[in-house]
């Protein structure tokens, strides 16, 4: 199925919500594969409203594909005059319990019934369900996978739906963003090697893609039947944790087989085993020109990456210098990778140089 509407990233779907949320209180949907990390990103996009606005933001993170039509119309009861009422549903936010402000993320949109998808219609619409009204200070932000991601979203969508929003999303998952998150949450320095390496698409001369990237396997759907575990930035995470778990080699491959799938994990294994041929860090930071250069591209990028994650201010230098005997290329990567972990190397003489060197 193609999409008629514009493909971002994470972080630029978050800016696009939070300045919508800002102007108009209206509903936005976000599209995208599985394990791209759409919901996390709404934490996200809670997070740095609160900062912004200086107000607690609640989150209420209900999954559509759970709820019965009772769940969002409430259960039907008879009144003392004879008349039907509808016990409004606990779920739904209160301003007395979850606060002024905040988002409610119906996800798994698509993956309702049509029944309950029907129920929503008011509450998208008119900020209604039933005699329940949506607190003023609180919008609605929809998820759910596509028809091509092969995660039990089926058929049309109904236009009854997409026309309530105040747009609608395609997110795909960026290897920088990614990176980014792997880094603050102090990833192995392995995988964000791999990752670095390895997760985007490599391209022939015409701009084709000639070898798709890992940081998701099949960002634009269509995984292949029988693919039980493929590779997503969620996936990743999970592998993060077998790499701390210590398995024994066979047993870890096992394991990252079960969580990325055979393909992936195989790469990811050869290039674990390129670790194992790097010169010690320690050497090459005390003495970078006796120190053995890799000749394999794989393990001067694993290398530059260690050297980055491990580099001090006052050997940085050397660092530069045994990076420089690889390929000047890999200094940009290098940097890269340094100043996320520390802006404090912004201001050293070796960064100041390569901007020089780079006309940055």
């Amino acid at each position: 199925m193609a999409f008629n509407i514009a493909t971002v990233t994470l972080l630029e779907a978050a800016t696009i919500t939070e300045r919508l949320i800002g102007v108009a209180n209206k509903p936005i949907f976000l599209w995208g594969a599985p394990g791209i990390g759409k919901s996390a990103i709404v934490r996200k996009i809670v997070e740095r409203l609160a900062e912004a606005t200086g107000h607690r933001w609640g989150l209420i993170d209900a999954r559509a594909s759970q709820l019965a039509a009772v769940d969002t119309r409430g259960v039907p009861t008879v009144t003392k005059r004879g008349e039907t009422s509808f016990a409004v549903p606990s779920w739904l936010p209160r301003v007395e319990r979850d606060g002024e402000f905040g988002i409610l993320l119906l996800d798994e949109f698509m993956l309702a019934t049509p029944s309950v998808q029907a129920a929503f219609y008011q509450l998208l619409h008119e900020r209604q369900l039933g005699d329940y009204e949506l607190p003023a200070g609180w919008v609605v932000i929809a998820a759910s996978n596509r028809p091509e991601d092969g995660a039990g979203v089926h058929g049309r969508i109904d236009t009854a739906v997409t026309g309530r929003f105040a747009t609608h999303l395609n997110i795909t998952p960026d290897v920088d963003e990614v990176l980014e998150y792997a880094n603050a949450n102090d990833w192995d320095e392995r995988l964000y090697a791999f990752l670095d390496y390895r997760g985007r698409p490599t391209l022939r001369g015409d701009g084709e893609i000639e070898t798709a990237g890992l940081i998701h396997q099949y960002p634009d759907g269509g995984a292949p039947k029988g693919h039980i575990a493929i590779a997503t930035p969620r996936t990743w995470e999970a592998a993060n944790d077998i790499l701390r778990a210590e398995l024994p080699d066979d047993l870890q491959h096992a394991a990252l087989q079960g969580v990325v799938g055979i393909g992936a994990a195989a790469e990811f294994s050869g290039f674990l085993a390129v670790f194992d041929g790097i010169s010690d860090v320690s050497v090459i930071l005390h003495d970078p020109d006796r120190a053995t250069v890799p000749f394999e591209l794989s393990a001067q990028y694993a290398t530059t990456v260690i050297l980055a994650k491990r580099c001090t201010e006052e050997n940085i230098g050397n660092a530069v210098s045994f990076i420089k005997r690889m390929d000047d290329e890999l200094l940009s990567i290098f940097f890269k990778v340094l100043t996320m972990r520390d802006e404090a190397f912004f201001n050293t003489a070796e960064y100041t140089q390569f901007k020089i060197d780079n006309n940055i």
